[in-house]
């Protein structure tokens, strides 16, 4: 399985955007 990674909006203040590509359908995903 590959997954990639994308983060955006370090630079622009306190919030951070996070992207996780090719995690399979139906995948549970905890904190």
């Amino acid at each position: 399985m590959s997954l990639r990674l994308l983060a955006a909006g370090e630079s622009h203040g306190e919030r951070l955007t996070v992207i996780l590509d090719g995690v399979p359908a139906g995948l549970t995903v905890r904190e």
